[in-house]
């Protein structure tokens, strides 16, 4: 905040990108002064609309995409496990994996794909789910849930911590 003041020249408002970024602030000792309202992402649905699916597969396909950043994953194999399951008769598809993931969830499972940052487009990706399940360390605080808001975007039906709850309802 100071810093901004200086460049600046003069007092600054912040606007944060969600309630749970908000939240944030209060439990700092000399807040910045923020505006009332927040900064919501937007998103253009027509652009992100996926095509009405009409899948032969038998396989229940879960997935999650978000930046290569471990804190923005479960942190342990057992949270893993306990959010996307090791039930072999569904497949898990993870995009956006940092390489240390394949340590944290050895063994991997079988049935499960772990897909670098990047290595497809997100809207193909999410095509290809049936359910979009986000969960992060608990210790992690999701700002907004952008990817959340694309799997949205895209049809695909959300699961989601309490903690997004501010941001999604």
């Amino acid at each position: 905040d100071r810093n901004a003041q200086e460049i600046l020249a003069g007092p600054v408002e912040w606007v944060p990108v969600g309630p749970n970024a908000r939240s944030g602030f209060g439990d700092l000792e000399d807040s910045p002064k923020l505006i009332s309202l927040d900064w919501a992402n937007v998103i253009d649905f027509d652009a992100w609309r996926g095509p009405v699916r009409n899948d032969t597969r038998k396989t229940l396909r879960v997935g999650r995409h978000s930046r290569p950043d471990l804190r923005k994953f479960p942190d342990t194999r057992e949270n893993f496990v306990s959010v996307y399951g090791d039930d072999p008769s569904v497949d898990v598809d993870l995009l956006g994996c940092p390489s240390e993931l394949r340590d944290l969830l050895h063994p991997v499972p079988r049935h499960w794909t772990l897909r670098p940052f990047g290595s497809m487009p997100v809207r193909d990706y999410l095509e290809q789910l049936d359910v979009f399940v986000y969960y992060h360390r608990s210790d992690w605080i999701e700002a907004f849930g952008y990817a959340v808001l694309e799997a949205m975007a895209r049809g695909v039906p959300c699961v989601l911590p309490p903690s997004l709850a501010p941001s999604f309802g």
